[in-house]
């Protein structure tokens, strides 16, 4: 699904001729295979910083969930590579229930109970009619031992992310976007830590939920696109 968004995305921002959008995705298996346990959302940041090194210099950075967690470590350790940077439905680190979704998700993860765990995350996630069929995620945390153990590593990073004291680092111009009632990231700390990043620029969608890039799209495409397009 955050796939889906970049891809919409990469084809909106060709009207407003941005030459590179740079996505930190959310989902662990979308990155590189086989984490080693204790990884941290730090530790990704600095793997991306090497990606950016090689071979894309410069560029807006979009981080989404897992995603917007590192890219707080990027902005702040990588500056030269930050042309802007969207954190989308993140915050410097997860709130009280966040924290209890997340342990439930790795327990599930660890006695290999994957179709609970996807219905669960669909509901914590989403918000009333708006949630998706977990049929569209079948599969998706389960195709090997390997990508299992990478979903219980990255939930951990999660768990263990808190970039409190490193967001005064970052110098790039910042969007926050999420949504008021997000389980996970709620509305007052997302707010609290735009407030701790010079000049960022705040926007909460009421009604909506850690999906709010799904479930409105067309805002979170529109805002998206204005900020960076600017």
């Amino acid at each position: 699904m955050c796939q889906a968004t970049i891809k919409r995305l990469s084809n909106n921002f060709e009207c407003c001729q941005v030459q590179k959008v740079a996505s930190l995705l959310t989902e662990a298996l979308s990155r590189k295979r086989h984490l080693p346990w204790g990884y941290t959302t730090r530790d990704m940041a600095a793997d991306y910083g090497r990606a950016f090194e090689r071979s894309i210099g410069k560029a807006h950075v979009l981080g989404l969930s897992l995603g917007g967690l590192v890219a707080q470590h990027f902005a702040a350790d990588y500056p030269e590579y930050v042309e802007s940077l969207t954190i989308g439905v993140a915050a410097h680190s997860l709130g009280a229930e966040g924290h209890e979704i997340v342990r439930r998700w790795i327990d599930l993860a660890r006695v290999g109970r994957w179709r609970e765990l996807q219905a669960e995350m669909v509901v914590d996630m989403y918000t009333g009619i708006r949630r998706p069929s977990t049929s569209s995620w079948r599969g998706s945390l389960v195709r090997s031992p390997s990508a299992r153990e990478d979903f219980i590593v990255s939930a951990e990073a999660s768990l263990n992310h808190d970039a409190t004291d490193r967001l005064e680092a970052i110098e790039a111009r910042t969007l926050i976007f999420g949504g008021t009632q997000d389980r996970l990231f709620p509305g007052p700390l997302q707010g609290d830590t735009a407030g701790r990043i010079p000049g960022t620029a705040l926007r909460l969608i009421e009604g909506v939920g850690h999906g709010a890039f799904d479930e409105r799209k067309r805002d979170f495409d529109a805002v998206v696109k204005e900020f960076i397009c600017r």
